[in-house]
């Protein structure tokens, strides 16, 4: 069982277990609600976890639909401004905040707002908060449970929290006065804090919040009874560092805080402050860094000065004294500085995100009067996160800098800087050699102007001619919505589902035991499909792995016809066979020359090479990748159809039926939720990637014949 699902199952679950509660006396409303679930489900309780059978999917919508209808139907009828005499709501509140209904995302908050605005002294309100859940997706649509309570799905990991979700939950925390929906708030921010957080913090502040003083009644045993559930399912648990020490956690850091500033959110009570606090040490510096971008007063960060890092954040917020940080005698220092003692500040910059007054020209000069192709492009990737005034030619002659990692800076830098000289200086990149780069210029173009008209520096420069010299940029949010509904139509080549924006990859591809029969002949063939695609103007590198990684050239080749029969002959000289090692294939994949895109493709976790955990290939990843900014897409392999050993070729091409789209469409807005999946999908996002699933067809083994070689460990 994975660390992810146990969580799931024992805080969803071990509010059952919790000692010294008395179950309420039901009140008028609960034997309607259990009737209308008798009625729908019967005393079915059960749990599916897996592949769904889309029959199966439809009926079960087809009975959510019901109930949640029923459930509203009674809520109109009961709830606030009802026509009916009012009465508790709670048991309605609980069932809409079951999984039975399955509500999520913004439906569910759509919720909880009529809630906390109507009837916040409901003790259902405890459910709708803690039906929800902080990650970027909704529910997983492969676990299907009926009859059972809230189940908690929060994860582990900074990078999939959602901040949108806790800037709703802590613009309420703001709003709401002593009671029952603070209380709730607040106990929200501990189950977080026991998912990704500190969790002695969680346990200690949810013992706190349980004592529920000036509760009393139902709402003070349902209170109770969510604290208990935190405190039980973390006894027991490691101690969890909630300081970001190494450069990907720093930078998960500085995700999850500049999506708090995109909500436009403000600290005004220190209930709030608290609440942030709640999830790590670190945390406590959130209000100062959103204070400290908008311009506004800051009040002094305590508690960060235990290495470079803490003492950064600290300086850069606490006004000191004088009403002048620390920070203003660092950047001073800054420019006398060594190499080495600039370019670590300047990671630190980057990596924890600060953004401020005074901070664009210091990286500007940095970026342009460094020798160290290093120390220029991490000041350009932090100065992209500024919001520079005028515009900087010595920052667009960058552009042309040798090293494409600095271009590739250069490009999300220029999108800072919010003028049409920046617009032409970002058309003038779309003639870059590198495609990512050429990507990456055209995407800033149409965060600047609203519209995406793709890569084409031709199709830029006519759609500017016929703007003409008084046409104006419009604002951010202007733009932003602009781009709303809009696609860019340039057509870049694709591995299986995946879009791959270069023209310089690298392929590695597993091709271990358990890709026999079938899935490495699909993996084959979206290699040779991606190669015709992309055409002879781009270069390709082809590395497979089991036991051990074999290149089939050691520099990039033209993706000409004659390059690629003899690369998929070298695919196809061998049948799958060994074990997984996944780290040495893309060590191997780092001496092409000149390459920018890894393509990885693996149907199981890595088993061999060193380190060949998860988390040890995420961590030396994060090294090798520090200044490299190699992108990784990742491709988890699945079984699609299975065919006979003796069947056709031509079988194989046929159209999928119905029911196999379907089962393929139910595993896509599933995927990444398996542990291999989880760590594709982290490996993809911390490394400029996408992730996304391949179907490889199978054959059935002849009579009498093994199914694999036995050599995958």
């Amino acid at each position: 069982m994975t660390t992810g699902l146990r969580l799931v199952l024992i805080l969803g679950l071990l509010a059952a277990l919790a000692p010294g509660q008395v179950a309420p006396k039901p009140g008028p409303l609960d034997a309607k609600v259990q009737a209308l679930r008798q009625t729908i489900y019967g005393d079915s309780q059960e749990v599916i976890i897996g592949v769904v059978p889309p029959e199966y999917r439809r009926a079960h919508d087809e009975k959510r639909d019901r109930f949640r209808k029923g459930l509203e139907e009674l809520l109109a009828q009961h709830g606030p401004g009802g026509a009916g005499a009012r009465l508790d709501c709670g048991p309605v509140y609980q069932a809409l905040a079951g999984p039975d209904c399955e509500l999520a995302g913004q439906a569910l908050r759509d919720l909880c707002d009529r809630v906390l605005k109507e009837d916040a002294a409901c003790w259902g309100l405890v459910h709708l908060i803690e039906a929800l859940e902080p990650r970027l997706e909704g529910p997983a649509n492969g676990i299907i449970i009926s009859g059972t309570g809230p189940l908690d799905l929060a994860t582990p990991e900074f990078d999939e929290v959602d901040p949108a979700i806790l800037a709703w939950a802590l613009r309420w925390r703001g709003e709401c006065e002593e009671g029952l929906a603070a209380r709730v708030l607040d106990l929200y921010f501990v189950r977080c804090a026991a998912a990704f957080g500190s969790i002695e913090d969680a346990r200690k502040r949810a013992r706190e919040l349980g004592v529920a003083p000036g509760l009393v009644g139902r709402d003070a045993a349902e209170v109770k009874r969510l604290a208990d559930v935190v405190v039980y399912a973390t006894e027991g648990q490691a101690t969890r560092s909630t300081w970001p020490d190494s450069a990907s956690e720093r930078q998960a850091f500085r995700r999850f805080w500049h999506g708090l500033l995109a909500q436009d959110l403000k600290i005004v009570r220190p209930e709030q402050a608290t609440s942030l606090a709640t999830l790590g040490r670190a945390m406590a510096a959130i209000p100062g860094l959103l204070a400290r971008a908008r311009g506004e007063p800051t009040t002094p960060v305590l508690g960060l000065k235990d290495d470079e890092g803490g003492r950064l954040l600290a300086d850069w917020i606490d006004p000191g004294a004088e009403g002048k940080a620390p920070w203003d005698k660092r950047a001073a220092l800054l420019k006398r500085a060594s190499g080495d003692e600039r370019l670590v500040l300047v990671d630190l910059i980057y990596d924890f995100g600060l953004i401020g007054p005074g901070l664009d020209e210091l990286l500007a000069e940095l970026a342009r009067g460094s020798r160290d192709w290093k120390l220029r492009s991490m000041a350009l990737r932090a100065l992209a996160f500024q919001h520079p005034q005028g515009f900087d030619k010595r920052i667009a002659r960058l552009g042309n800098d040798k090293v494409w990692q600095v271009r590739l800076a250069t490009a999300e830098a220029l999108a800072a800087y919010r003028s049409l000289e920046a617009v032409d200086a970002l058309i003038a990149m779309l003639d870059d050699e590198h495609l990512r780069v050429r990507a990456r210029a055209a995407g800033g173009l149409a965060g600047l102007t609203g519209v995406a008209l793709g890569s084409s520096a031709k199709r830029w420069k006519d759609w500017m001619a016929e703007k003409g010299p008084d046409w104006q940029l419009p604002d951010e949010v202007t733009a932003r919505r602009m781009r709303e509904g809009t696609r860019d139509d340039t057509r870049y080549a694709r591995y299986f589902d995946l879009v791959v924006p270069s023209n310089r990859v690298a392929f590695v591809l597993d091709k271990s035991e358990s890709m026999y029969y079938g899935l490495w002949d699909g993996a084959v063939k979206q290699v040779s499909n991606f190669l015709e695609e992309s055409g002879p103007t781009s270069y390709f590198g082809l590395v497979e792995y089991d036991d051990e990684a074999r290149v089939f050239k050691k520099t990039l080749l033209a993706a000409n016809a004659g390059n690629n029969k003899k690369a998929i002959a070298f695919l196809a000289r061998s049948k799958p066979t060994g074990a997984t090692n996944v780290i040495d294939a893309l060590r191997a994949a780092w001496e092409f020359k000149d390459c920018d895109s890894i393509v990885l493709l693996s149907d199981g976790l890595p088993n061999k090479g060193k380190p060949s955990s998860p988390q040890g290939i995420l961590d030396t990843v994060a090294r090798m990748n520090r200044y490299d900014r190699i992108a990784i897409h990742c491709v988890q392999m699945l079984s699609g159809r299975v065919f006979a050993h003796d069947a056709p070729d031509e079988a194989l091409a046929e159209p999928l039926t119905p029911e196999e789209s379907a089962r393929r469409d139910d595993l896509r807005r599933r995927a990444g939720r398996d542990e291999l999946g989880g760590f594709l999908r982290q490996l993809a996002l911390a490394n400029d990637g996408d992730y996304g699933l391949g179907f490889g067809d199978l054959r059935s083994p002849p009579p009498g014949s093994r199914f694999g070689p036995g050599t995958d460990r």
